[in-house]
């Protein structure tokens, strides 16, 4: 995992969207120059709480030419990094981490450094030099069929919480059109992540946000984290993303739904909620447009809703 910042004077290196996005791209090519191979993952863009400063987080395969002394620094940077945290919080952990490059990557983490000063201050800003990309591995196991399996659901799901970050994913002012706020690298290299898309009728959209909405808050509740106010914060163009939910159980939320929306009444008597018959599948198997969103919907009626639902598995 690799998270690509600015200085703390951030708006002179990166002052709108189109700028950010350009810098997304131009890391990517910068990958394929230092590694002689496309990258390939996934990338979510974010802004920091009130600061309102940018940063990329990008999931990514690892070079193959990438060294083993390498990726074992990684590792030991990263146990080290989740001790710090424990032991002095996320913000004193951080600072108490030392940062990649050396012993700790070598000369991949270089790469990493020297291509992100470039793109993002032309190399000009020597603590963001140092300090820019932090890297972090996620997986360990490498045979075991298991282990694979719980990866490939941990990257959904982290992804899928990535892009659940309402909060951040909000820009500052001023600071324009940010585009997509999530995706993936590889096209070119064949990765080509399957995505479904499903319209429903409005009235099954509001059962389905609000059993969503349900199933985050219990997974948030179980696993000790304050449940927020992301719900309060979500602008209708953002929608609603959760981590975890597998086919066979969207098919279940989603036929519930159906029932429950033909039992209630509509919303409003002069705008009558028109409601059909659920159909055989959940997935009605069209490719979609946006990798790494799995279900869009919107209303039958005339004004289309636009809030879409993401669900984090693979």
């Amino acid at each position: 995992m690799d998270t690509l910042t600015y200085p703390g004077d951030w708006q002179q290196w990166v002052p709108d969207g189109p700028t950010l996005e350009r810098h997304r791209r131009a890391f990517g090519e910068a990958w394929y120059r230092n590694f002689g191979e496309r990258p390939v993952g996934f990338w979510a863009k974010e802004f920091q709480l009130e600061v309102g400063r940018p940063h990329l987080h990008l999931l990514m395969k690892g070079p193959a030419s990438m060294a083993d002394w390498d990726y074992w620094g990684f590792q030991v940077l990263t146990r080290l990094g989740n001790a710090n945290v424990k032991k002095f919080g996320k913000r004193k952990g951080r600072w108490w981490t030392p940062p990649i490059g050396g012993p700790y990557g070598g000369r991949t983490a270089e790469a990493l450094l020297r291509s992100w000063s470039q793109i993002a201050t032309g190399g000009t800003v020597e603590n963001h030099a140092r300090r820019g990309v932090n890297v972090r591995t996620v997986f360990f196991a490498h045979d075991d069929t298991v282990a694979a399996a719980k990866r490939r659901s941990a990257i959904a799901a982290y992804m899928a919480g990535e892009a659940a970050k309402a909060g951040q994913k909000v820009p500052p002012v001023g600071f324009g059109t940010v585009g997509r706020y999530f995706g993936t690298f590889g096209y070119r290299s064949g990765f080509r992540p399957t995505v479904q898309r499903l319209e429903v009728d409005e009235a099954v959209w509001r059962e389905l946000n609000r059993r969503l909405t349900l199933l985050d808050a219990i997974r948030r509740r179980a696993k000790g984290r304050p449940l927020g106010d992301e719900a309060k914060r979500r602008r209708p163009w953002q929608g609603l993303t959760v981590a975890g939910v597998g086919t066979e159980e969207f098919a279940r939320l989603f036929e519930r739904s159906h029932a429950a929306a033909l039992r209630r009444k509509p919303p409003s008597p002069t705008a009558p909620a028109e409601v059909s018959e659920p159909p055989a599948s959940p997935w009605d198997g069209r490719p979609g447009r946006r990798p790494g969103e799995a279900v869009r919907q919107s209303s039958t009626r005339a004004a289309r809703l636009s809030t879409p639902f993401s669900t984090g598995s693979m």
